[in-house]
């Protein structure tokens, strides 16, 4: 198994006897995130969706405008998953 969850005290759920974990995903807005998300939160687990940007507009040159769709994405996606 490559990636193994971890249960977090207080957060711990069951289905089918299974104990069922917190899950952090990184959520870009894009269809792969989403839908990893979406089956995750469809097995019982507690999803939380991270999104991060990792550059400086300034250093960059950039006006992150693009930075701010794709942030916007993402908060819609958690939203419309209710995570």
């Amino acid at each position: 198994q490559m990636f193994r969850s971890r249960v977090l005290p207080g957060r711990v759920g069951r289905r089918g006897g299974r104990r069922l974990a917190t899950v952090a995903v990184g959520v870009s807005g894009g269809v792969d995130s989403s839908v990893a998300a979406l089956l995750l939160k469809r097995q019982g687990h507690d999803v939380v969706g991270v999104h991060m940007s990792n550059w400086d507009h300034a250093e960059e040159g950039t006006d992150g405008e693009c930075a701010e769709r794709e942030r916007e994405d993402a908060r819609r996606v958690c939203e419309r998953l209710g995570i």
